[in-house]
């Protein structure tokens, strides 16, 4: 008996790990690609915003500039320049604020846009996600042909909250696929191994 308990615990064990190693190699893969595609989406609008001088314009719509970005902007609306809450600061080289836009954004008051401005460019990173509260933001620096430099800080999330629940249905999606396999295999390990049993009885 003992063999037949090590030879049905092999028959489990050996393609559930198989199983397992696909499943998590899947979902990687997946999760990874959803993940590249949304950050290049905001990294998109980011650009796109910069290269308007912190504005959006009605007219002109953000292009499809990364291979990973699939949105689609043919469907133009003139509800479009309201969907993206986002501020933008512009200084100089001697570091004096030229100018504020903070018409698309309700969370930040001036002083705040600009404390939360100079955090961004204190990080030596031309763009990035912090946290303010339960909010995430990305900013894009801008350093422009007159000295100038633009930093565009712009509401993202929604876009991290699609990403963090993607990651975790997928992860239950794989457990709940791993825990049937196993269950199934369990039930099929035992039509499998009768003939061996039935040998070992005669």
């Amino acid at each position: 008996m003992n063999v037949i308990k090590k030879l049905r615990r092999k028959f489990i064990l050996i393609p559930t790990a198989t199983v397992t190693i696909i499943v998590i190699g899947a979902l990687s893969l997946v999760t990874s690609v959803a993940y590249i595609r949304i950050n290049a989406q905001i990294d998109s609008f980011l650009i796109y915003i910069s290269q308007n001088n912190g504005r959006i314009s009605e007219h002109k719509l953000p292009p499809n500039t990364t291979w990973f970005s699939e949105t689609d902007w043919t469907g133009d609306t003139p509800d479009f320049p309201y969907q993206l809450r986002y501020f933008s600061v512009l200084v100089d080289d001697q570091n004096y604020i030229k100018e504020i836009n903070i018409k698309n954004i309700a969370a930040f008051t001036e002083t705040e846009a600009i404390q939360y401005a100079q955090m961004a460019v204190q990080k030596d990173k031309s763009n990035g996600i912090f946290k303010k509260d339960r909010a995430s933001y990305a900013y894009q620096i801008t350093k422009l042909p007159n000295n100038d430099t633009l930093i565009v800080i712009m509401d993202c999330t929604r876009d991290m909250a699609i990403i963090q629940d993607f990651i975790q249905d997928s992860i239950e999606l794989g457990l709940v696929c791993i825990i049937l396999y196993i269950i199934i295999l369990a039930i099929l390990s035992k039509l499998a191994i009768k003939p061996f049993i039935r040998n070992m009885e005669n």
